[in-house]
């Protein structure tokens, strides 16, 4: 059972990962690959943790 620090953890991931899509997406279009790159990264990153977290 997840609780409520986990829940808050979950929702921080998750708000982080939208912003990292954004940044993602405005990367891919200004077709700067580092930044493309390193948002891409993060966004796995933050996936692992979750995946971590709700195992």
């Amino acid at each position: 059972m997840i609780d409520l620090e986990q829940i808050q953890i979950l929702s921080q991931l998750i708000e982080n990962t939208e912003v990292l899509s954004k940044k993602l997406e405005k990367a891919y279009s200004s077709k700067n690959s580092e930044k493309f790159e390193q948002a891409k990264r993060e966004i796995i990153e933050n996936q692992k943790k979750i995946e971590g977290l709700i195992k």
